[in-house]
């Protein structure tokens, strides 16, 4: 199971397949401290292994005593130590296995890993995955499936109320998707900080949802956003936007839009790059789904 130690009080992370790490209270390692971003690095199991990636502009990132770039990828080995927002040790990775099913007796320290099968053997029964059903107890009563409803990730327990085990879950797989959403089949939820200073963008369907994360890029949606919730008929003018976005050249505007399109595109959606809708002749943009939300992030 990848694991992450951190050093400040020696407590054991269990990564989940996408980890996040920062100040906010929903990180899955929440690291509370000033100068750290609320989300700072992510961490995420590849086909090559356990990656970093930076994620905060504001506070660095630093592995090995090195600064990680933000647009840097790299493969986390045995022994590597990881700083958030300073050069220095903050976590240092103990294991790069993957991730996998485990259960923890709390009373005696010992430790169980499920088999290559996903099945794991307790003393009170087995813990599998059912296709269909999810995650449960099978015992001499038949199956029990488990209350997930507090979340899956990384450092999350839950009491199976039997015995003392914990156990901890592998993130559910992402689901596939047997035809692409498309744009109005979908939500566009913008969360931004009370300063304004990072944007976060979600696309959320039915029963999917993709967390794009916080990019520079989403600042001037935001106001596009903000513009098609008060306007008749949602178009705002170009030189208006690079007004509002405080940019003197529209050009730049126009390319973080159309990287908005690229990265929707990229996690499934079909004809994501039409995600801003252009009348070029009268230098106007929308943004086509009716379905907009804006929420400001505690």
């Amino acid at each position: 199971m990848g694991s992450v130690l951190r050093q400040a009080d020696s407590s054991l992370h269990f990564l989940a397949a996408s980890t996040t790490i920062g100040r906010a209270t929903d990180a899955t390692i929440r690291v509370d401290r000033p100068e750290i971003s609320r989300d700072h690095i992510r961490l995420r199991w590849e086909l090559q292994g356990w990656t970093i990636h930076a994620v905060s502009t504001t506070s660095g990132s630093w592995l090995n005593g090195r600064p990680v770039r933000l647009s840097e990828r790299v493969i986390l080995q045995e022994g590597d130590e990881i700083g958030l927002g300073r050069p220095g040790c903050d976590l240092v990775v103990t294991s790069v296995e993957p991730s996998q099913l485990i259960a923890r007796n709390h009373l005696t320290g010992e430790q169980r890993s499920a088999d290559a099968t996903g099945l794991l053997l307790l003393p009170e029964g087995r813990v599998q995955q059912h296709p269909g059903l999810g995650w449960g107890l099978e015992d001499s009563d038949g199956f029990h499936k488990l209350d997930l409803s507090g979340g899956v990730g990384s450092d999350l327990r839950y009491n199976l109320q039997i015995g003392p085990w914990e156990l901890y879950l592998p993130p559910p797989d992402p689901p596939t998707l047997m035809t692409r959403p498309n744009l109005d089949q979908l939500h566009l939820v913008l969360r931004h900080t009370r300063n304004m200073e990072k944007v976060r963008l979600i696309l959320r369907g039915d029963a999917w949802e993709a967390n794009m994360g916080y990019h520079v890029e989403f600042f001037p949606l935001l106001v596009l956003a903000w513009e098609r919730l008060g306007t008749a008929d949602g178009w705002i003018d170009t030189k208006t936007l690079t007004h509002k976005v405080r940019v003197y050249d529209w050009k730049t505007i126009e390319i973080y839009l159309i990287r908005v399109g690229t990265v929707t595109e990229r996690v499934g959606i079909l004809n994501g790059r039409n995600i801003i809708e252009s009348r070029r002749k009268e230098r106007r943009i929308s943004i086509p789904p009716d379905r907009i939300h804006i929420q400001e992030e505690s």
